[in-house]
């Protein structure tokens, strides 16, 4: 076991002093060039389910994949079925040859057993605690 140290970049968003009911979007594009990024703003290659106070979702209908911010429990309707989560959560679903993979995090770093549903199937996901709090669990459900 070796450490391994390298140097870490902060970046953000100036959203101003007191920002209130603002809404922006961004992705994150690694290693690319400007001509990439000037493709990703022509077509993002991504469709905005949500984006507002309660739940951020974006679908990308190339990889089959919802990616969920839950600020609290709610529900929303996506590409892959409806999508509740009973707490706040971030959550991915991924259409697979398996069935789908469901992935979620805490971003409270606490443990919960979360229940996420999709076209009124339950399924419970035991997110953990302590070392490994804020860790992603996943599970692939028919």
């Amino acid at each position: 076991d070796t450490l391994v140290t390298k140097n870490v970049f902060n970046l953000w968003i100036d959203n101003g002093v007191t920002p209130q009911d603002e809404r922006y979007q961004y992705i994150v594009l690694p290693n690319t060039t400007p001509e990439g990024v000037a493709a990703r703003a022509k077509d993002s290659g991504l469709d905005i389910l949500s984006n507002n106070d309660s739940i951020q979702a974006v679908y990308n209908p190339r990889l089959k994949l919802a990616e969920l911010v839950y600020r609290q429990p709610s529900y929303i309707k996506t590409p892959l079925g409806i999508v509740r989560a009973d707490h706040a959560c971030l959550l991915l679903v991924h259409q697979t040859a398996k069935g789908l993979r469901l992935t979620a995090s805490d971003p409270e770093d606490l443990p919960l057993k979360l229940t996420i549903t999709v076209d009124e199937k339950p399924y419970t996901l035991d997110l953990p605690g302590g070392n490994m709090a804020g860790s992603s669990v996943s599970k692939i459900v028919q």
